[in-house]
Order: structure tokens, then C-alpha cells, then sequence
């Protein structure tokens, strides 16, 4: 059995504890949190409760999360990596995505993950997640498509779509 939490305050207390450089706070019974969010190897299993919002990273890896609809919609970087909820296509995404030049491309998948309710209810719903993981690809894919027609020049821009079509497609 993992770390559980009971209240939001003992949750709440728990990230002060571990994030003293943020500023964590609990509006209508919601976090928010200006800074860093770190919550990783503590064996946690289960966060019953919803960030709002995460200016900064989010880190709640290796630990024992099988869902993870408490993440904000919007936060700089999230790292759910060493999860057991972590499988399938999320897995193969989180290892594809692991340098930090994807970092970016990760990051925009998890978000749209979280805008189309892929974790509910402690479960992920892998019927939608391949789908997002597609639409997340072909939108960078766009996006630095269209950077390298604007500036071709720009060797980084071209080398980036070259490695973006090996890689990612």
C-alpha cells in the first residue's frame, strides 16, 4: 500500500514539505501552486485531488500512480515517468519523448491528454490516447514544418523536421 492522503490539507502539507522554493495554495478545493511541483519516489498511489494550475514542472515520477487526472491542464513540464499506470501507448510515447529535445512534443501531449479527459475516475481510456498521440504529432509536425518554410536557412529548423520524420513518424 502506497502513501495516502485523506485531506486536502494533509496533501497540501505534504507538498509544502517537499517544495519549499513554491508557493502551494488551496482555492475552492483546488492546488495551486507558483513553482515547482516535486512529488516523485515517495510511493504514492493514488492523488484524490485536482491541480488547477502548476507554474512550473510537475514531477510525480516513480511512484506507484496507475492515473493521472489530479495533473494541471497547464504546467511548463510534466515527468509521469516510472508509473505502473504509465503502459501501452503512453509508455512508448514517455520513452520516445524522453530527451529533452522532445520535451516539448511530450509536454503538448500530456496537456491533450488532459483537455480530453484520458484519465477519469482512476482509469485511462487508451481507446482515445492513440488518437491524441497522432493529432499531437501532426500538429508539431506542422508547426515546424511551417518554421522551416519561413526561415530556410535555419539549419536547427531543418535538421529538427529531418529528425522529427525518422524519430517521431
Amino acid at each position: 500500500m502506497g502513501k495516502e492522503f485523506k485531506t486536502i490539507d494533509e496533501f497540501v502539507s505534504y507538498l509544502r514539505s517537499r517544495n519549499r522554493d513554491s508557493n502551494i495554495n488551496v482555492r475552492g478545493g483546488e492546488i495551486y501552486s507558483i513553482g515547482d511541483v516535486r512529488m516523485y519516489n515517495d510511493g504514492i498511489d493514488k492523488v484524490p485531488f485536482k491541480f488547477e494550475f502548476v507554474d512550473g514542472n510537475i514531477d510525480a515520477s516513480n511512484n506507484d500512480l496507475m492515473s493521472f487526472e489530479f495533473l494541471p491542464e497547464d504546467a511548463k513540464s510534466y515527468d509521469i515517468s516510472g508509473n505502473p499506470g504509465v503502459t501501452g501507448i503512453l509508455k512508448e510515447v514517455t520513452d520516445k519523448c524522453s530527451h529533452w529535445t522532445f520535451k516539448k512534443i511530450y509536454n503538448q501531449f500530456i496537456q491533450n491528454c488532459l483537455i480530453n479527459d484520458v484519465w477519469e475516475d482512476g482509469v485511462t481510456n487508451f481507446d482515445i490516447i492513440e488518437e491524441i498521440w497522432k493529432e499531437t504529432k501532426n500538429d508539431i509536425y506542422w508547426r515546424i514544418k511551417m518554421d522551416s518554410c519561413q526561415d530556410t536557412t535555419n539549419y536547427l529548423t531543418r535538421m529538427t523536421l529531418i529528425f522529427w520524420r525518422i524519430i517521431m513518424m
